[in-house]
């Protein structure tokens, strides 16, 4: 966050090769952005990605640009695919979770059946060649995991 009961001025400097023997302009990520009125955020020709912002002040893109990025819902641990990880967190986080990263993926701060909808909407399958379980038999798992959990908070 930038700003807020002050106003704030920030400009992003990249002193720090990260990828040695790579020409171009490197990038910088965050998962929340917020920059309030009055406040400045230069910059400086580097672009920076997003996920959940609110951009009230300035922002001087100086040849660098500003991007938001829509994450893929059921993403939990935003690595951008929907696998078992994810099913994981959501799965800690039912019925409790209200956060995007404990399967909240439409915000409602709830983790619960539209959420889960969600992930199974946009599971990432795993190449032809891994040894998994058939799609049917995956569900019918989860299902049954579901079936439990919701038998246990009665």
């Amino acid at each position: 966050q930038l700003g807020g009961a002050d106003i704030g001025q920030i400009q992003l400097v990249d002193n720090f090769d990260n990828q040695p023997g790579w020409v171009g302009s490197e990038a910088l990520y965050t998962n929340f952005l917020t920059v309030d009125t009055g406040s400045t955020l230069h910059l400086n020709g580097l672009k920076l990605y997003y996920y959940k912002g609110r951009i009230d002040g300035t922002v001087l893109e100086e040849g660098g640009s500003l991007v938001p990025i829509d994450w893929i819902k059921g993403d939990a641990n935003w690595d951008i695919k929907v696998d078992d990880s994810d099913l994981n967190l959501l799965l800690a986080g039912w019925c409790i979770g209200t956060q995007w990263d404990e399967g909240d993926f439409n915000d409602d701060d709830l983790v619960d059946d539209s959420d889960l909808n969600w992930l199974l909407t946009n599971w990432t399958y795993p190449p032809a060649s891994s040894s998994v379980p058939e799609p049917a038999s995956a569900m019918l798992l989860l299902l049954g995991m579901i079936a439990v959990l919701r038998r246990r908070k009665k």
